[in-house]
């Protein structure tokens, strides 16, 4: 090739051209002309112009027909190029120092080994170019396309390779010592077992790149494109990976020791037996991360999101995890004694026997949380939310639950001894067993909770809205009940002696076999409430509102019941001898086998009550209202029933002989069967007579009776035997005589 060269030259008597040409080893500059005369010369015969090893320094090259020229090993530097054509031209070795390349098209020139030191390739479109071994020291390649192109053992050192694009290049012992890499490009590209420490890899696009084995520490990744990147057994200590994206990237084996993740989106990643000690992982999203085995101490997981992670044998000392998200999360066993663990969400997440003492948990999200048996002593659960949690047999002693959501948790068997529970919210939660002494309740929220069997000794309840609930086997005994709302409320088998219950709400309460020794109910309200089997033997329950109550089985003997309404109660087989009924209102009560034997029943209303079998020997019952009420097979045998209203009362098979009933209304009464031996119907004094009107008196025998003036009228006498009798001045219209 040479000395073809050396020939052509010859005959165009270019010697000086010739001499240049064939001593390659001593650089000789060649003028313009020279190298004008030369161009002429190959476009006259079609070929390329080859020219290596000479000086062609500060030439003028601007729009020149380059085209498979061959320029090896020539000095160019600070030579005119703008807008030359360079495709296929072989500039390998070729000195480029400061050359104004501007517009030439560079379309698979070859460049291995160029020295471009300072060049100015900014946007320019340079895929796939061979630059293998090139010297781009301080060249400015900003937003340049070098895709697919061959830079290895490359010197990029301080060059500006902002916004360019290296994805899928080859890079092997790329030197970018100094280089501006910001918003740089490096998608697929392999840094595998490289030492990029303290490079600024800010907003570049490194997704899919290979980061095995390699030395990334102190490395700024800040707000780059890590997505599907590899940086197995990487080291990353000190890294800053703050508001990366590593969608599918394998972490898998790297040390990230202080590093900064902060505000990193790393789900469902794999970090088993990652080191993370001192990471600054805050405010990142890792949920369903597998965190397994991984090194977490110190570092800082503040406002992560963490739900479901894994994070099974994973340490955990000393790590920041103020206002993170743990929702689903396997904490079991977990030591956190004294921690700040202060807005975290632990919905759902299982502590059981978690160590969680002396923790702030102050607005915490425990809602759904397992805490079974967990240490929750001198913790601080303020304004907490443990709504539905399940914390069996956890200590919450001398814990501060101070405004706390605790509605529908489970506490059964737990500790809250010395615990402060002021204004928190336990509506519908089940403390069943648990040990409450010591515990301060003021303006709590009880309504609803399942409080059996606990012990509330002497406690201090007044006023509280206790309604719906289960005060079942507690233990209420001296405690201040006053105005206390106790609707519908589950006191079966309670302790209550000596509580103060005066003015209380137990409308539709179950006090069923409660024990009421000494208990104060002056004033309270009972409508409806159930009583079964309840000792109030000698109780002062004069005025009180027992309406629709239960009483059944219960004992009532000797006890105050002037004025008290135990209308349409049940008090069927109760022990009410001696008791004071005086005035009381009974109308529509079950007093069926009632025990009323030296109860006093002046003046009291039992109108439609039923006494079906009631033994009411002795008792007083002149002008008594019992219109409607069930006398069946009731004793009151000599009773003094004169001026009583027993309109429509039901009066079958009962034992009336000797009773007086002068002057009483027995109006549709229904006598049938009763014993009416030697009954007076006629007041002494006055000769005014009871009223039959409408009676049932069927089958009667009422021989030699004195039926003088009383009003038989519409009265069934079917079959009723009355000779001898006197009827003078009787009332028999409509009577039915038959038989």
């Amino acid at each position: 090739m040479a000395a073809r060269i050396s020939l052509v030259a010859k005959e165009l008597q270019l010697h000086a051209l010739s001499a240049c040409v064939m001593s390659q080893s001593q650089k000789v500059k060649v003028s313009q002309l020279m190298l004008d005369q030369r161009l002429r010369s190959c476009q006259v015969h079609q070929t390329p112009i080859v020219m290596h090893g000479a000086d062609l320094s500060g030439l003028f090259f601007s729009g020149y027909d380059l085209r498979s020229a061959s320029l090896v090993a020539c000095n160019l530097s600070h030579a005119l190029l703008v807008g030359a054509d360079l495709t296929g031209a072989n500039l390998s070795r070729a000195g480029l120092v400061r050359a104004d390349l501007s517009k030439a098209v560079l379309t698979d020139v070859n460049l291995h080994g160029a020295d471009l030191s300072g060049v100015d390739l900014r946007e320019r479109q340079l895929q796939s170019l061979n630059l293998n071994n090139c010297n781009l020291f301080e060249a400015d390649l900003a937003s340049t396309d070098l895709s697919k192109a061959d830079l290895s053992n490359a010197n990029l050192s301080n060059a500006n390779l902002s916004g360019a694009d290296f994805s899928d290049a080859k890079v092997t012992n790329l030197n970018l010592v100094g280089a501006q890499l910001q918003g740089s490009t490096w998608a697929s590209v392999d840094f595998s077992n490289r030492d990029l420490s303290h490079f600024d890899f800010a907003n570049c696009d490194l997704s899919g790149a290979n980061f095995s084995n390699t030395n990334l520490s102190y490395t700024n990744l800040a707000n780059a494109n890590l997505s599907n990147a590899n940086f197995s057994s990487a080291d990353l200590t000190h890294a800053n990976l703050s508001g990366t994206v590593l969608a599918g990237a394998v972490l898998k084996g790297c040390r990230l020791t202080s590093a900064d993740m902060s505000q990193t989106q790393l789900p469902a990643r794999d970090f088993t037996k990652c080191d993370l000690t001192g990471t600054n992982l805050s405010h990142c999203n890792l949920a369903n991360a597998d965190l397994s085995q991984a090194n977490l101490s110190h570092a800082n997981l503040s406002g992560a999101q963490l739900t479901c992670v894994k994070l099974t044998e994973a340490i955990l000392e000393g790590t920041v995890l103020t206002g993170a998200t743990l929702a689903g999360v396997d904490l079991q066993k977990r030591q956190f004694p004294g921690r700040d663990l202060s807005g975290c969400n632990f919905s759902s997440a299982t502590l059981t026997g978690a160590d969680l003492s002396g923790a702030n948990l102050s607005g915490t999200m425990l809602e759904g949380t397992t805490l079974a048996q967990a240490d929750c002593t001198r913790a601080n659960f303020r304004q907490a939310s443990l709504r539905g949690a399940q914390a069996p047999k956890c200590d919450f002693s001398d814990a501060d639950l101070h405004s706390a959501d605790l509605s529908e948790a489970n506490f059964t068997q737990a500790s809250f001894r010395g615990a402060s529970l002021q204004l928190c919210c336990l509506f519908s939660a089940n403390l069943q067993e648990a040990t409450v002494s010591d515990a301060c309740f003021d303006e709590a929220q009880l309504a609803g909770a399942v409080l059996a069997h606990v012990d509330l000794h002497g406690r201090a309840l007044r006023g509280r809205d206790l309604s719906h609930t289960d005060l079942s086997n507690a233990n209420l005994s001296e405690t201040d009940l006053t105005g206390a709302n106790l609707s519908s409320a589950n006191l079966v088998k309670a302790d209550l002696s000596k509580a103060e219950l005066r003015g209380a709400n137990l409308c539709n309460a179950n006090l069923s076999e409660a024990i009421l020794t000494a208990t104060d109910l002056t004033g309270a309200q009972l409508l409806n409430c159930d009583m079964v089997r309840v000792v109030l033997k000698g109780h002062d329950l004069s005025g009180g509102h027992f309406t629709g109550a239960n009483l059944r089985y219960s004992d009532l003997s000797d006890a105050n019941l002037t004025g008290t309404n135990l209308s349409l109660g049940d008090l069927s087989h109760t022990d009410l001898r001696g008791a004071c009924l005086v005035r009381s209102k009974l109308s529509g009560a079950n007093l069926t086998q009632a025990e009323l034997f030296g109860a006093d029943l002046s003046e009291a209303d039992f109108e439609g009550s039923r006494l079906v079998g009631v033994n009411l020997t002795g008792r007083d019952l002149r002008h008594s209202r019992l219109a409607r009420a069930d006398l069946s097979r009731a004793v009151m045998s000599g009773m003094d029933l004169s001026g009583a209203q027993l309109a429509d009362a039901d009066l079958s098979n009962a034992d009336l002989g000797g009773a007086n009933l002068a002057e009483a209304d027995l109006r549709g009464a229904c006598l049938v069967g009763a014993d009416l031996r030697e009954v007076r119907l006629h007041e002494e004094r006055t000769g005014r007579p009871a009223v039959l009107a409408r009676a049932r008196l069927t089958g009667q025998d009422l021989r030699n009776r004195d039926f003088s003036c009383v009003d038989l009228s519409g009265a069934d006498l079917y079959n009723t035997d009355l000779s001898e009798g006197n009827l003078t001045g009787a009332k028999l219209v409509g009577a039915k005589l038959a038989g």
